[in-house]
């Protein structure tokens, strides 16, 4: 088909805010301690978010502009500038062993420690019975590629946003009450420096 001819669509292809997948690449750090058959205070699955995540805002994206005065008038002109991004929110479930959630944690534990308040300190990430424990790494390590990826009414992939950078800043609060019996519903927010959108 050329492409100059348009593209026909019926009257109801609209996008779905439920058509989405969500592809977390863990940061290089933390795969040093990705061990699947343990569960350690030291170590964490790298599958456990996979399955649960079922929300993430796409944030604002803006090239603000500037006033120029001129002659008696005012005239919008481009910055040619981006902005800093807000943070971007993951809501997951959480599963019944914690697992999703405990990843996120030592994610942030490994950002600062909550009791020697270090960053990535091998005291983190204790050895248990010949698994691998955590090695000097450098800054970046931390950071990862987070990549969402919008589907159609018959989940072919469309479109993907491409959060590049990406680190943890926040795991979100939730409220045990023995009067709900509902799923925990958790959160993370995460800050990135650069955001690429491509057609799939």
């Amino acid at each position: 088909m050329s492409d100059d001819l348009p593209t026909l669509q019926a009257p109801l292809n609209k996008a779905r805010k439920d058509k989405f997948e969500l592809i977390l690449t863990i940061p290089n750090i933390l795969k040093t301690i990705d061990v699947s058959d343990a569960r350690s205070n030291s170590y964490i699955n790298l599958e456990a978010l996979q399955f649960s995540v079922y929300g993430l805002n796409v944030p604002d994206i803006e090239v603000p502009h500037t006033e120029q005065h001129y002659s008696g008038q005012t005239y919008n002109v481009t910055t040619f500038n981006r902005p800093t991004y807000p943070p971007a929110t993951v809501n997951f479930a959480v599963d019944n062993e914690f697992k999703n959630y405990w990843l996120i944690w030592k994610w942030l534990q490994l950002l600062n420690d909550p009791k020697n308040s270090t960053y990535g300190s091998p005291n983190i990430f204790a050895p248990v019975g010949g698994y691998p424990q955590l090695t000097p790494q450098t800054l970046y390590d931390y950071t990862t590629t987070i990549t969402a990826i919008g589907l159609d009414e018959y989940n072919n992939k469309k479109i993907e946003f491409v959060f590049s950078s990406a680190f943890a800043i926040r795991l979100g609060n939730f409220s045990y009450n023995y009067r709900d019996p509902e799923e925990i519903d958790c959160s993370f927010d995460f800050v990135f420096n650069q955001l690429d959108i491509n057609l799939v």
